[in-house]
């Protein structure tokens, strides 16, 4: 556990059932349940148990006066900024030529937690100093790079339309999805180079921003080609998305916004 300019510790799938149990919570985001399915409670109640030993041997779980198990304060203090979350990103980054990356961004008071699941079965939790830093990591996982805003007008779309000429630019390539693009009524430049975007994808980033004192739940995908960056948004017409072309420090400045509260 380091101690200095972040916080971090790492926990297998067991003992963060074990912590979740001492939270009184059953669920915490970004934890898939799904291998306790065909297990019976016996079996359950003997990893639990000696999970909760691992977690005292390390020093996660102590034994107070009056013999009761305690989580000593950071635990408390990052698994519990998960749980009682103010603000929520959850961001979902997938690389053209990689496995999906998952990272859960957290703040409560003055508490950035992030917790993420590098290595199968591991959850990572770690806190940083302030919203500098936070941006600074929610950046990072995203790998936006230097990316430069095109002369490309914004536009509309279908989804439909969206998800099939996807499909058309990588089995068919620019020009024909480009065409279906201008069929569709986006103008010419913004028309060729979304359609070469899409033909060459580099990632696609799924970002979803909760923030709980007010219930709002919204969303927006990033999607990098070669040399460009999209933002797609949902319109207020529910079979419609915003398309707009982006620079890296657009999105950083819409994160920005967001870590810090100011977003509305």
């Amino acid at each position: 556990m380091k101690k200095k300019e972040s916080l971090s510790f790492a926990v297998s799938f067991e003992e963060l059932l074990v912590l979740l149990y001492h939270f009184k919570r059953k669920e915490l985001a970004g934890l898939d349940q799904s291998p306790l399915n065909d297990m019976s409670e016996k079996e359950k109640n003997l990893l639990m148990a000696v999970a909760e030993r691992a977690l005292i041997a390390r020093g996660f779980l102590t034994r107070g006066v009056d013999n009761k198990i305690k989580m000593i304060d950071p635990v408390l203090a990052l698994v519990g900024t998960c749980l009682e979350s103010e603000i929520s990103l959850v961001v979902k980054n997938t690389p053209t030529n990689s496995m999906e990356q998952l990272f859960f961004f957290h703040t409560a008071r003055k508490m950035r937690v992030m917790h993420t699941t590098p290595m199968t079965g591991v959850h990572q939790f770690i806190a940083v100093e302030d919203d500098k830093a936070f941006l600074k990591a929610l950046v990072s996982a995203i790998s936006l790079g230097d990316v430069q805003r095109l002369n490309c007008k914004d536009s509309t779309l279908d989804l439909a339309v969206l998800t099939a000429v996807r499909d058309e630019a990588l089995e068919k390539g620019a020009e024909v999805a480009a065409k279906t693009l201008l069929e569709n009524n986006l103008l010419e430049d913004t028309a060729k180079e979304f359609a070469q975007s899409l033909s060459i994808p580099v990632s696609n980033t799924t970002i979803s921003f909760i923030r709980s004192l007010d219930d709002v739940v919204e969303g927006f995908t990033l999607f990098k080609g070669q040399n460009s960056l999209w933002l797609i948004t949902p319109n207020n017409d529910d079979d419609l998305v915003s398309i707009k072309n982006v620079s890296s420090n657009d999105v950083i400045h819409k994160l920005k916004s967001l870590v810090s509260g100011t977003h509305s």
